[in-house]
C-alpha cells in the first residue's frame, strides 16, 4: 500500500468503517448510520479499492475483518474519536475588553434599561458600559 494523502479519501468512509468493524454486518451498520444498506456495500467497495484489501470476509456469522482491518481497528477509532473532539469544539472564551455604548431614548430607557445591562454584563463580565439618554437635540 503507497501512502495516499489524506484529503484525497471521504472521511464520511471512515467512519462507515469503524461502524463496520463493530457491527461486523452491512445491514446493522446501515441501521446504526441510518443509510440503505446498499449506501454501506458502496462505501465498503470504495474502501476496498482506497486499501486495496478486501477489508471483510463474508460467512454465515457475519463479516469477518481481514488481517489489514483488525491492524488499524484502534487506530481508526481514536482518529474518529480525534475528529469528534475537534468537530464539536466550540469557543468558549469571553472577548475581554469590550466596548458597549448605548444611547436610548426616554421610553426605551425605562422599558430596556432595567434588564439589558444585566443581560450584557452576565454574557462580558469584563465589558464596560455606558448608557446615555438621547433626546431630539442631542448632539450623537
Amino acid at each position: 500500500m503507497s501512502n495516499k494523502p489524506l484529503h484525497r479519501i471521504d472521511l464520511n468512509l471512515l467512519v462507515i468503517f469503524q461502524i463496520l468493524l463493530q457491527e461486523r454486518s452491512v445491514t446493522l451498520a446501515a441501521k446504526w448510520l441510518s443509510i440503505s444498506p446498499s449506501a454501506v456495500s458502496k462505501a465498503l467497495a470504495k474502501l476496498r479499492i482506497w486499501f486495496d484489501d478486501p477489508l471483510f470476509i463474508r460467512s454465515p456469522q457475519g463479516l469477518i475483518p481481514t488481517p489489514l482491518s483488525l491492524s488499524i481497528e484502534d487506530s481508526l477509532s481514536d482518529f474518529i474519536n480525534i475528529s469528534h473532539h475537534i468537530a464539536n469544539k466550540r469557543n468558549t472564551e469571553v472577548p475581554v475588553g469590550l466596548k458597549f455604548n448605548l444611547v436610548l431614548e426616554t421610553p426605551l430607557h425605562q422599558v430596556m434599561l432595567p434588564s439589558l445591562p444585566q443581560q450584557i454584563l452576565s454574557h462580558y463580565p469584563k465589558s464596560t458600559l455606558q448608557i446615555k439618554n438621547w433626546e431630539y437635540n442631542s448632539p450623537f
